[in-house]
């Protein structure tokens, strides 16, 4: 298993879908239309992200394709509009959840481009002729030679199968499917860049899951514990929690149970090839090799992996050097991408044992 270092160092969150739908429910007053308007309003806004005017606040424009979609849904049920919030009180409902987070256009189409690239391409069509060109679902079936009830049903199916990749689990809800050839996009964001999207491939023939960033290169190829887990954020946190237990007392004693063949094996530092940054390695006589890169371990410890928690996107901000009571220390610092919060990791140069 490798961790590896980056050889150079438009997402919609929970609370973003909490409020979309909270938005809906107030305008119909109803749980089931409401899950139902808030879908079809990201599907509008994944077709159309690119003609928000610049000067209108992204939960504005959220709210203003939210309400046609209300509309539309009235008229097709003649119900009496006045039963329903009054439509010319967007701006007042927008300005009291008193916006902390900015909804960027790019990571809305980004998150949408994956969710819909998910889906069967049958009802990929389905969904888009009906809820974003609006058209009729008998015109719908003429078209792609089924019935109407055909047509129907993979509409249903597909607002089901959205709203699961939608509704993370906190990580990462788009699922990896089970023998992945081609890398297949994630919601991870890269914890040394902060600035990109993680891609992953699972190989269930090897119970293998490697993730990487487009900008900084491959992060991990881990072939154990990810077996039974159905999404790249559940695997991850399953494997880093493995890792934990596995490198960071290794860090502290200097020695390991091979992964292998459980016999003891020796722990040593040496310097990554390309970057010279420290890696912890183990390579034990029947050939099992271990490794963790020093960027990588700092995450791993209960503080680091609190920080990832609490900050959804971070990066590598800085490494340095410092003299220590009992020998050269190394020093990282991890820093929230959209915050002003720092994380601070320090570990001693010789054994990389993460210190207090």
């Amino acid at each position: 298993m490798t961790i590896i270092l980056p050889t150079t160092t438009p997402t919609i969150d929970a609370t973003e879908r909490a409020w979309l739908f909270n938005y809906c429910h107030k305008l119909c007053g109803d749980h089931t239309v409401a899950d139902d308007l808030a879908q079809e309003t990201l599907l509008v806004a994944w077709q159309q992200h690119g003609r928000r005017p610049v000067e209108v606040a992204p939960r504005a424009w959220l709210a203003g394709i939210a309400q046609n979609m209300f509309r539309r849904w009235a008229r097709e049920r003649q119900r009496e509009t006045q039963r329903w919030l009054p439509l010319d009180d967007d701006a007042t409902l927008v300005a009291r959840d008193e916006i902390e987070i900015d909804l960027e256009r790019h990571e809305l189409a980004e998150l949408l481009d994956r969710a819909m690239e998910l889906l069967p391409p049958a009802t990929r069509t389905a969904l888009i002729a009906h809820y974003i060109e609006e058209q009729p679902q008998a015109l719908i079936a003429h078209y792609m030679g089924v019935s109407e009830g055909a047509v129907a049903v993979r509409l249903h199916r597909g607002k089901l199968a959205l709203r699961r990749i939608l509704a993370r689990d906190g990580e990462d809800a788009l699922p990896f499917s089970s023998d992945v050839v081609a890398w297949e996009a994630t919601a991870l964001w890269c914890p040394f860049c902060g600035r990109h999207h993680l891609e992953g491939k699972f190989d269930a023939a090897h119970r293998g899951l490697r993730l990487r960033c487009s900008a900084c290169g491959e992060l991990m190829d881990h072939r154990a514990a990810v077996l039974g887990t159905k999404t790249y954020g559940a695997a991850l946190n399953r494997i880093n929690r493995w890792l934990a237990a596995y490198y960071l007392p290794a860090a502290a004693t200097g020695f390991v149970s091979c992964c292998g063949c459980g016999q003891k094996a020796s722990m040593g530092v040496l310097p990554e090839v390309s970057t010279g940054i420290p890696v912890l390695t183990s390579t034990c006589r029947c050939g099992v090799q271990d490794n963790c890169i020093v960027t990588y371990l700092a995450l791993l410890t209960e503080e680091g992996q609190r920080f990832i928690r609490d900050h959804r996107r971070i990066r590598l901000d800085n490494m340095t050097t410092a003299e220590g009571p009992d020998g050269p220390l190394g020093i990282l610092t991890y820093a929230s991408v959209e915050g002003a919060a720092r994380y601070v990791a320090r570990y001693r140069q010789d054994t990389l044992h993460m210190l207090p």
